[in-house]
This record gives structure tokens, C-alpha cells and sequence, in this order.
């Protein structure tokens, strides 16, 4: 099958990304369904890295006010955010090093 996705299909994974964001989710489950979308990381080969980026991505509980916020909701993982809820989100995300640090090289960001 082919992997490389037309725009018009990259396009929609934009607008459900930003639908998501205006929603009140939180920004690591985004980031994490993104990750799934990345024709880099799709090949087999690559699924161990993946699941290891997911990790990195949803925090560390006992450091990381996302997956605080995250583990609060439970099961429900696209629960709606409080205002202040997401605003602690992006702001963890934004500032981990361990995000940082590995998404430094090639960062392509999208407004």
C-alpha cells in the first residue's frame, strides 16, 4: 500500500488536528495522534520508536502536568480540557526537555 498520503488527505489530519485543539483536548493526546499520521515512523520496522515517542510525548506522571491531567480523566482520553487545564498542558509540552530535545532537528511546526 502506498504510505505517502495525498495532500488533499494531509490536509484533513490538519483540520482535525485543529478541531481537536480549539475542542479542549489535550495537546498530548494530539501530538500523540499526530505521531501516528508521520509517514516516517509508519514502517514496521519503526513501531518500537513510535510507542517509545508516545511515551515521551504523554509525560511522566509524576513530573509532567499532562499526564497528571491526563491520568484525572481516566479512560476518556479526548475529555474536554478546562481552559487553565489546557494552557498547563501546552505549557508543560512546550517547555519538556525531553520533547526539546528530540524534536529540535527538522521541526516543521503548523499554525
Amino acid at each position: 500500500s502506498n504510505t505517502i498520503r495525498s495532500d488533499d488527505t494531509y490536509a484533513k489530519d490538519r483540520i482535525r488536528s485543529a478541531r481537536l485543539k480549539l475542542n479542549g483536548i489535550n495537546p498530548a493526546i494530539i501530538t500523540s495522534c499526530d505521531l501516528k499520521l508521520n509517514n516516517f515512523l509508519r514502517p514496521s520496522s519503526l513501531k518500537e520508536a513510535l510507542r517509545h515517542m508516545e511515551k515521551v510525548v504523554g509525560g511522566d506522571q509524576t513530573m509532567n502536568k499532562r499526564a497528571q491531567i491526563m491520568m484525572q480523566y481516566g479512560s476518556n482520553r479526548f475529555h474536554k480540557l478546562t481552559v487553565d487545564e489546557q494552557v498547563d498542558c501546552v505549557i508543560d509540552q512546550a517547555t519538556d526537555v525531553d520533547i526539546l530535545g528530540r524534536s529540535w532537528a527538522g521541526l516543521e511546526t503548523f499554525m
